[in-house]
């Protein structure tokens, strides 16, 4: 199907009135720019951006909708995000400080997928995992597009040899209803948000259908580098976006699996003297 076959995709961004603008002067020249200068580039790409005004006064997040996928962004996108490389080190950057993720159009039903889609991604470390996963639209289910739920199960895939559960709703937060099932032997449940180190996978309940990604550092200051699809990545042609990196609050944290061949103890904090 060629783009111009295709459906417009659409954008909508709320920005904040005039009082809040003085308020968040770094955040609206951003989004000035983005609709100013970015319409011609979205065009290219059959993308149909639509700007709505409101009263953002007494509220903390930025609405980006695409598609049905909805992300509130953090007005603070001063945010740092921090990110684990494969020696242990802390890599500080600069992501999307996101508040929530709804990851949108639900999943096809767990007995319907394909085993045989999708290509081979390495998994021995998150980062080889990053790597391998960075950038594409995976649409392992042939449905709805490059969906958050379809990188978590190109995981499940290489790692467990089958497929998530949902527990039949067909949403990203359903996995964790099914969260015995989906770890079954080879993964850790985690359930406070405090634990959370690289490579876990997280569920949140964020909107309607929830989200799913990999951490790719410790949870830090309420935050934590997630990678993930459908979370504002490049848009893909099929629908949902690709895998990309961002700075997601964990203010909507269910729970996470933590992949056993990930499973390293933290080292013990030496700074503070035993007593005698």
């Amino acid at each position: 199907m060629s783009h111009a076959d295709q459906k417009p995709k659409k954008i909508e961004i709320t920005i904040p009135k005039d009082e809040s603008r003085k308020k968040k002067p770094i955040l609206y020249i951003i989004l000035v720019i983005l609709l100013i200068g970015g319409s011609s580039i979205l065009a290219k790409f059959n993308i149909d951006l639509n700007v709505k005004v409101s009263d953002l006064e007494n509220q903390e997040t930025t609405e980006i909708v695409i598609d049905s996928s909805k992300i509130e962004l953090s007005t603070n996108q001063e945010i740092k995000t921090e990110l684990e490389t494969e020696e242990g080190e802390i890599e500080v950057l600069s992501m999307p400080v996101v508040e929530s993720v709804d990851g949108g159009e639900l999943q096809i039903e767990e007995e319907d997928l394909d085993f045989g889609r999708g290509e081979y991604y390495p998994f021995d470390t998150p980062q080889t995992f990053r790597d391998a996963t960075l950038g594409k639209c995976i649409d392992l289910d042939g449905k709805y597009g490059s969906q958050c739920v379809d990188l978590a199960n190109a995981f499940w895939k290489e790692y467990t040899n089958r497929w998530l559960s949902t527990c039949g709703t067909g949403m990203a937060r359903g996995i964790w209803d099914c969260k015995e099932q989906n770890a079954s032997v080879e993964f850790k449940l985690i359930y406070n948000a405090n634990e959370i180190q690289t490579g876990d996978w997280l569920i949140f309940d964020g909107g309607q259908y929830g989200h799913v990604g990999m951490a790719l550092g410790n949870a830090h200051d309420g935050y934590v580098a997630l990678l993930g699809e459908n979370q504002g990545g490049t848009s893909c042609v099929g629908g949902g976006s690709a895998t990309n990196i961002i700075n997601m609050s964990l203010k909507t944290f269910r729970g996470a699996f933590r992949p056993n061949i990930y499973d390293t103890p933290k080292a013990p904090d030496t700074s503070i003297p035993k007593p005698e």
